[in-house]
């Protein structure tokens, strides 16, 4: 059930009208969250609040996520994937690095007692 939310403390709702007059803000009794929608859209459903009350950080998010900045929050978002699939691999290669390491100086340790004749019979080195 969606509860329409006619006012509140800090006067989000008329900020939000001042950006467009067609934004309320509604609570979303089953999901628990808060919800902004759009009256002059035909799906009237806009976005999830991420916080869990109404706040001052609403609106600049609001302007954030405007259909007209949509090419913009795109490119924004195509640039912090990137970043996470960099250090991804580069977390990926230190560790392979790492590990390529501890295998080489375990292969070229000199260790003098181990008898290789006997060595893979009843036991691994």
């Amino acid at each position: 059930m969606l509860v329409n939310i006619t006012t509140d403390v800090f006067d989000i709702l008329s900020r939000l009208k001042a950006i467009d007059n067609n934004y309320f803000i509604v609570y979303n009794t089953n999901k628990q969250r808060y919800e902004v929608h759009n009256s002059g859209q035909k799906q009237t459903f806009c976005l999830v609040v991420p916080f869990n009350k109404i706040d001052a950080r609403l609106v600049p998010y609001v302007r954030k996520t405007r259909r007209e900045n949509a090419d913009k929050l795109i490119k924004e978002m195509e640039i912090h994937n990137e970043k996470l699939e960099q250090e991804i691999k580069r977390v990926q290669n230190d560790e392979a690095r790492w590990k390529l390491k501890e295998m080489y100086d375990y292969a070229n340790k000199k260790n003098n007692d181990v008898n290789f004749n006997d060595a893979y019979k009843d036991r691994w080195v």
